[in-house]
């Protein structure tokens, strides 16, 4: 799943646009909602609608981050409305991107699916390979959601083959994983192996420290299968120095899938429910679900 962020791009020497840019890369999303909402004014006051449309996109993008999806949703009709008054095709596509994302997000993948579909004829339209490839790879992220391993197979060679042909790499390695864990999931493990270390690798090189993380954490499910206490040690080590609380959630949650230790479960448990609590994402729902069912319901 990509969230197609746009932060202020085309205003990028507006004071008020690069003070939101400083509290969207702190997390202090409160603070950059001040911005947003005096850029929003601004764009009122000067009956710029430009100005307007990026300031309402960009609240959309951070309710979006804080899980409060309906906002999110508000936000990008707006932004899709204005967009549209405007002849900004590329503003309207990424809306209708964002708001697939919103509708993957809470499990609605028929609709989530529609959107992404218009993004990408809108995409190929505007010879947009970037967006049309992302397009592509959130609509194998819905497949694969669903249990339709083929068609999310398809969906990420697409991609991968989009993002190769114009050396996007830095979503490249992006699709590489979504494949690599999907070839995890399907138990075939070399494939998995090779791709996740092309994806890993790549992440490296143009600092994708999502993919790093999330591509390193697989090849540890893969060293379980051969030597699960090196795994676990290896995993351990990544808990010393990681300080994101998803992040550590999900070390948590795979040292419990390979040793079963009743202490890594709670402690997934315990997170995923913060996480739900402040952000509620149908993923750390499942998780909590699972996590409850292994342990006959408690918490």
């Amino acid at each position: 799943l990509h969230t197609q962020d746009s932060y202020c791009k085309p205003f990028l020497n507006n004071r008020v646009c690069n003070m939101s840019l400083v509290y969207v890369s702190k997390g202090d999303y409160t603070k950059a909602m001040e911005c947003y909402e005096d850029l929003k004014k601004i764009g009122l006051d000067l009956g710029d609608k430009r100005v307007y449309s990026i300031a309402v996109g960009n609240m959309g993008n951070l309710f979006f981050a804080q899980g409060l999806y309906t906002r999110a949703m508000e936000h990008y009709e707006e932004y899709k409305k204005v967009c549209l008054e405007l002849g900004d095709t590329s503003g309207y596509s990424m809306a209708i991107g964002n708001m697939g994302n919103v509708s993957f997000k809470q499990g609605e993948y028929t609709k989530a699916i529609e959107y992404y579909e218009e993004q990408k004829k809108i995409c190929l339209e505007l010879g947009d390979k970037s967006g049309y490839s992302m397009a592509v790879d959130d609509i194998g992220d819905v497949y694969n959601e669903q249990g339709n391993y083929t068609k999310a197979i398809e969906c990420y060679e697409e991609a991968i083959n989009v993002g190769r042909e114009f050396n996007i790499k830095r979503n490249l390695c992006d699709y590489l994983y979504s494949k690599a864990k999907l070839l995890y999931t399907l138990k075939e493990y070399e494939n998995a192996k090779s791709t996740n270390n092309e994806a890993n690798q790549m992440a490296i090189e143009v600092q994708r420290k999502d993919i790093v993380f999330s591509s390193t954490l697989l090849s540890h499910k893969l060293q379980a299968l051969e030597n699960p206490k090196e795994a676990v040690t290896n995993l351990t080590q990544m808990l010393s120095t990681e300080t994101e609380d998803e992040n550590v959630a999900a070390i948590h949650y795979e040292i419990y899938q390979i040793n079963h230790s009743d202490e890594h479960r709670h402690e997934a448990l315990e997170r995923y429910q913060k996480l739900y609590a402040k952000t509620p994402n149908i993923d750390y729902k499942e998780k909590i679900e699972e996590l409850n069912q292994y342990s006959g319901g408690k918490s």
